[in-house]
């Protein structure tokens, strides 16, 4: 069994995921795939996103700037299009995210915005509107699975990073093992409260802007410190 993670490329998603997640279910033996990992150089980006929309487990980690881009999205499409359920899709709440209406309406103003701005460029060449045609077919596939998408977060019972980083991820080590059946008795209840040994991730630092506030958050040791200034 494999899990493939969708997340945002954009910090601090992806310090989040390669320096402290990924470690996490790699000590957890739990085998995940990630497109920086699994997507080299040379090769083709579209067929793993593909693979991820038609992956039997998937991860996805929510953050702002995942609406906001087009493969992140794309993913998200591929995944509804391809059947969604709990045992399926599996969720993270960054900080920035925010189950809200406002939000949901802000997305979709920006793709249908984007989508009108790709109309406009079409030439009728064939040779130079094909990139164009590539990316009006994306962002078609995320107007069409957005709603539907939408939906289905707002009504599953999602934790957040801080609620699942607690303890090494290991309730949600715990909850992916248990649907997997991946060295799990099913007739045991699994102890979260035991902390497990992690390779400590690299040291990274990123800053965040929060209106008129900077974040830094930095993952060092293990931990994450938020320093406001």
């Amino acid at each position: 069994m494999k899990i493939y993670i969708s997340y945002s490329w954009k910090q601090p998603a992806k310090s989040i995921v390669k320096n402290w997640l990924c470690p996490c279910l790699k000590q957890s033996n739990i085998d995940y795939y990630i497109d920086e990992k699994d997507c080299r150089y040379g090769h083709d980006i579209e067929a793993f996103e593909r693979e991820i929309g038609q992956a039997d487990n998937v991860l996805v980690v929510l953050s702002n700037s995942y609406f906001y881009s087009l493969n992140c999205m794309y993913e998200l499409a591929l995944i509804i299009k391809n059947g969604i359920n709990s045992n399926r899709v599996r969720w993270i709440n960054m900080e920035d995210f925010s189950r809200t209406y406002d939000m949901y309406s802000t997305v979709c103003s920006y793709w249908k915005k984007y989508f009108s701005q790709l109309q406009q460029n079409l030439s009728n060449e064939e040779h130079i509107d094909r990139p164009i045609l590539n990316e009006l077919e994306k962002v078609n596939a995320i107007l069409t699975y957005f709603g539907k998408a939408w939906e289905y977060i707002q009504k599953i019972n999602t934790l957040s990073f801080e609620q699942l980083s607690a303890n090494q991820f290991q309730k949600l080590i715990a909850h992916i093992k248990d649907e997997l059946l991946l060295d799990v008795d099913i007739n045991t209840e699994i102890n979260t409260d035991v902390p497990v040994k992690v390779q400590q991730p690299e040291s990274s630092i990123c800053i965040t802007q929060n209106g008129a506030q900077s974040v830094s958050q930095i993952i060092n040791d293990g931990g994450i410190s938020v320093i406001n200034f």
